[in-house]
């Protein structure tokens, strides 16, 4: 009720432009992030106790508002004269979110601007980190969410766009890698500023073989040899 318009994407007609997506069952809208009013509306309700509890929720998770059903009419409340469209501010949107939150967060804790911003374009990686999406457990997967090697080709991509914390899901999302390329995703893994094995079904180094165990052990040792070394090269690109 505190986002009812003008605090949430309308559409043509000025009514909440409510749709299905992203796997909910129930229809909703997406917050107007350009609108202060509703952005501390969200903070105070989303953010503002788990942080208050020693709890930063930081994922900036969905809001590329893939599923607007009518994105070229459907607009920002905030913007009023003239209206400003989904469409024509799509790229810029994700941004706005990060911005919104992020920056309240840091402020409440004293913080540095820290997040996980899914959505968002240029500017949004100094919210914090990013990283490759869901993926498939598969050496390649080009069909479809991309396996190690289009999540290798994607963080050069992020890195060479002005993103330089990132990382993928080391192992691959949806399911359960083999040995051997659990393996040689870790290993890669191990040279990203964010190294993270998650996924559906069990990620962790201690449920593989011997052998494995050891070889991501070294792995994980030489990244703790080489920390300095990528906090420096954070540091410059930072600045």
């Amino acid at each position: 009720a505190a986002l009812d318009p003008p605090g949430l994407i309308a559409g043509g007609d000025g009514a909440i432009a409510r749709y299905t997506g992203y796997g909910f069952s129930d229809a909703f809208s997406e917050v107007d992030f350009f609108a202060p009013a509703a952005v501390d509306a969200m903070f105070a309700g989303v953010w503002q106790g788990a942080i208050d509890a020693g709890v930063f929720p930081g994922m900036l998770d969905f809001g590329e508002l893939s599923f607007v059903p009518q994105p070229a009419t459907s607009y920002f409340p905030s913007f009023a004269s003239p209206r400003r469209t989904v469409d024509e501010l799509r790229n810029v949107y994700g941004v706005a979110y990060g911005e919104g939150l992020v920056t309240r967060a840091a402020r409440r804790v004293g913080s540095r601007l820290i997040g996980m911003a899914r959505p968002g374009g240029p500017g949004s990686q100094r919210f914090g980190w990013t990283w490759t999406a869901d993926s498939t457990p598969a050496w390649r997967d080009p069909g479809g969410l991309g396996g190690l090697r289009e999540h290798l080709r994607a963080v050069l991509g992020l890195a060479m766009s002005g993103f330089s914390t990132i990382g993928f899901d080391i192992g691959g999302w949806a399911g359960v890698a083999s040995d051997e390329l659990y393996l040689r995703w870790f290993q890669a893994g191990m040279y990203l500023p964010y190294a993270s094995a998650h996924g559906e079904g069990d990620h962790t180094v201690f449920a593989r073989p011997s052998p494995i165990i050891d070889l991501c052990r070294a792995a994980l040792e030489r990244r703790y040899r080489l920390l300095p070394y990528l906090y420096s090269l954070h540091i410059d690109a930072n600045r």
